[in-house]
């Protein structure tokens, strides 16, 4: 499931002549994230939870994207046309806030990417050993947008969420090994990113 979900993730890429990612195909992205999606519900139950967040700004970035898929065909054309649209304030000046609205492809973009980004950091922390990757990863990634109740609310289910045991213990992520449970924790510890 991870494997797919890098693979989707590899062909969303534009490459540019040095090798450097120059922006994003949306329609792959989309795949991406839909892989995402799966990989969260595979996780348990309490991973769950969030998916109905994953879902609705899913939902909202593809609506966004099907308005106009030749012209928002890319994540840079994506967000010009957000940007253009006159629903946002852009930030005054370089580092100052930009205020999005609520619902829009912009703001659940946002949502998304961030989403991604816990969620990427969090297995990477798991992986490297360390005990409060879920708070830490939080704290690097949602937390500073969240407010005090939510961030209240998110951090409550730290307790419940999975450990890199539980993880690595997921059929899901290994169906190949489905039938030999002691296989999969070391083969899903094996296949995690350096």
């Amino acid at each position: 499931l991870l494997g797919e979900l890098a693979s989707c993730c590899l062909q969303a890429q534009i490459r540019g002549r040095d090798g450097k990612v120059e922006d994003v195909k949306m329609e792959e992205f989309i795949a991406a994230a839909r892989r995402y999606h799966d990989a969260l519900a595979a996780m348990g139950r309490v991973m769950g939870m969030v998916l109905g967040d994953v879902q609705k700004n899913l939902d909202g970035v593809d609506a966004c994207y099907r308005q106009d898929p030749e012209y928002r065909m890319t994540h840079r054309r994506f967000m010009t046309e957000e940007l253009h649209s006159g629903q946002h304030t852009p930030a005054a000046a370089p580092g100052q806030p930009c205020s999005l609205r609520n619902p829009s492809g912009a703001c659940q973009m946002q949502w998304l990417l961030l989403g991604l980004e816990f969620t990427t950091l969090m297995l990477k922390l798991l992986f490297e050993g360390d005990r409060d990757a879920i708070a830490t990863a939080y704290g690097q990634t949602l937390e500073p947008h969240h407010g005090w109740v939510t961030s209240t609310a998110v951090r409550a289910l730290f307790k419940a969420m999975p450990s890199k045991e539980s993880f690595c213990a997921t059929a899901a992520f290994c169906p190949a090994l489905a039938g030999e449970p002691e296989r999969l924790p070391p083969a899903a510890a094996g296949d995690a990113p350096p």
